[in-house]
């Protein structure tokens, strides 16, 4: 989630390998109903159509890929940073479990099943994950809104405000750092997996890397952009994000690094045709 700009993210569905029904069904099926994308809520846009937290979720869960992209190139508050980076996320560990098991099965006398088979269930998790943290980011906005909506007339009234507030600005760095803290695990995994991936996918890795490594970069840019808006110039938080940013950073050198080799090994590939 992004605060106050984005006022919610995409609630999807926690899946194995595959997106909720809405993202993976052809365009011509599940559309939502009449006026679904009209429900009124507050409107933190200023963009005259929003939605409540509870009205995206019934909206969005039958969305079909068509839909789901017009939704993102809306001036609608969702899916925003968060939900589209976790989507693109969850595609790129669907591509790296793609690449596993089809070299599995071209290498199967060569690969290591006690090798191959963790990266495969550890990227399966990893997909779901993704779409579980967006779902989460959708919670956790909703949060946020109901803090800046509570009574402050009396000062007991502005202390739970402010706790609760407290809270929704705790969430709103943790979600996109948490996304971050998988997105890199994903870059992790792909480059375990080079040495195992057959040439045919191996254009496959490298396009689940760089989704992985776009994906990381935005859930930093969110997780930034709440800290500069909502957190204190003392807060312990802003030293956190710049303590995992750093790190954060070195993995994206990792993942173009990875990216440097796996272009070799296509050049080298070529080469002896």
């Amino acid at each position: 989630m992004i605060v106050p700009s984005e006022p919610a993210e995409l609630p999807l569905n926690a899946g194995a390998m595959t997106l909720p029904r809405s993202i993976v069904a052809n365009s011509g099926n599940a559309e939502p109903s009449p006026g679904s994308l009209e429900r009124c809520g507050a409107d933190p846009y200023g963009c005259g159509q929003v939605f409540p937290g509870e009205a995206i979720a019934n909206a969005l869960s039958d969305l079909t890929l068509e839909r789901f992209r017009e939704a993102a190139t809306s001036t609608h508050p969702t899916p925003a940073g968060v939900a589209v980076a976790a989507v693109s996320a969850s595609f790129a560990f669907g591509l790296l479990v793609k690449a596993l098991a089809v070299s599995g099965r071209k290498d199967a006398q060569s690969i290591d099943p006690g090798k191959l088979e963790p990266l495969l269930a550890a990227a399966h998790a990893e997909s779901s994950r993704m779409l579980q943290l967006a779902a989460d980011d959708v919670a956790a906005f909703e949060a946020y809104l109901t803090a800046t909506r509570m009574p402050r007339s009396t000062e007991r009234e502005r202390l739970e405000r402010q706790r609760a507030l407290d809270a929704a600005l705790h969430q709103a760095i943790d979600l996109p750092l948490a996304a971050a803290r998988s997105a890199a695990a994903g870059l992790e995994l792909c480059a375990e997996a080079l040495p195992l991936t057959h040439l045919v996918v191996l254009a496959d890795l490298a396009t689940a890397a760089t989704l992985l490594g776009g994906a990381l970069r935005a859930y930093l840019f969110c997780a930034q952009s709440n800290i500069g808006q909502l957190a204190p110039e003392t807060s312990p938080l802003r030293a956190r994000l710049a303590s995992e940013s750093e790190r954060y950073q070195r993995s994206l050198r990792q993942a173009e690094e990875l990216l440097e080799r796996i272009a070799a090994r296509l050049a080298a590939a070529r080469a002896k045709r």
